[in-house]
C-alpha cells in the first residue's frame, strides 16, 4: 500500500528529526560558537525546515555531505546516524521502487483471456 509506506516514511522523517533537533541543541549550547549556531539555525532551525533538510539530502535534493559537515561539527554521533538515516530511506526508496516493477512484472507476464483461450483450443486441437 503506497499510502501506508507513504506514512511510515513521514513517520520516521519527524521522529528522526525531534531527536536530531534536540541532540544538535543540546551539543550546540555545550559548544557556545555563534558562528555554528547560526549555521545549524538556517539548516535545522525548525521542525518543518528540518524535515525539508532531510527530504532534499535524503532524496538528492541537495548534496548530503553539505549537511553532514555541519552536523559533525556539533556531534560525530548524531552525523553517523545522519549517515544510516540517508542510507536506511535511499535503499527503502529503491527497494519500493523494485518491488512495484516486479509487481507490475508479473502482472504484465499473465496471458490474457484472448490468449487463454487461443492456447485452450489449440491444446483440445491436439
Amino acid at each position: 500500500n503506497v499510502f501506508g509506506g507513504l506514512s511510515i516514511t513521514i513517520f520516521l522523517f519527524y521522529v528522526f528529526v525531534l531527536f536530531l533537533i534536540q541532540d544538535l541543541s543540546v551539543n550546540l549550547h555545550r559548544l557556545g560558537d555563534p558562528v555554528l549556531l547560526d549555521e545549524v539555525r538556517s539548516i535545522f532551525g525548525s521542525v518543518p525546515l528540518s524535515m525539508f533538510t532531510l527530504f532534499r539530502s535524503a532524496f538528492n535534493g541537495e548534496d548530503w555531505d553539505k549537511y553532514y559537515q555541519v552536523i559533525v561539527q556539533v556531534s560525530g554521533f548524531t552525523a553517523a546516524l545522519f549517515i544510516l538515516f540517508v542510507a536506511f530511506i535511499q535503499l527503502s526508496l529503491f527497494n519500493s521502487i523494485t518491488a512495484i516493477f516486479v509487481v507490475q512484472t508479473e502482472i504484465l507476464a499473465k496471458p490474457d483471456q484472448h490468449t487463454q483461450a487461443l492456447e485452450e483450443t489449440l491444446t483440445q486441437r491436439r
